[in-house]
Formats: structure tokens, C-alpha cells, sequence
């Protein structure tokens, strides 16, 4: 999934949502632009969604 780029939804306040995929491991990957535009990944596993404890 990705956003367009008209689209914004910010994440953590300074971070600009960009993309989200799975890997075969189940894990989430995130990609945000922060506040300088550098692009910034972040990995989630499944169950930490499930459960909550990314938050």
C-alpha cells in the first residue's frame, strides 16, 4: 500500500506516512518521511499488532 502524494497522514506527529508491506515472516514494514524528508523504516511483527504493544 501506498499513499499518494496529495495524501498526508502523519504519524507520531513529524512523520509522514509513504508506504506499508508484509514480508513472507509476517512482519509489517512502514515507511515514513520525517521531519528533515529523509525516508525512515520501521518493522512491526504481526503479533505486535494483534496485541497491541506498537503503540
Amino acid at each position: 500500500m501506498e499513499a499518494k502524494q496529495v495524501t498526508t497522514l502523519l504519524i507520531n506527529g513529524n512523520e509522514h506516512f509513504r508506504y506499508a508491506t508484509i514480508t513472507e515472516e509476517n512482519q509489517i514494514v512502514i515507511g515514513v518521511l520525517d521531519s528533515n524528508k529523509e525516508l525512515k523504516h520501521r518493522i512491526i511483527s504481526l503479533d505486535e499488532v494483534l496485541i497491541g504493544k506498537h503503540l
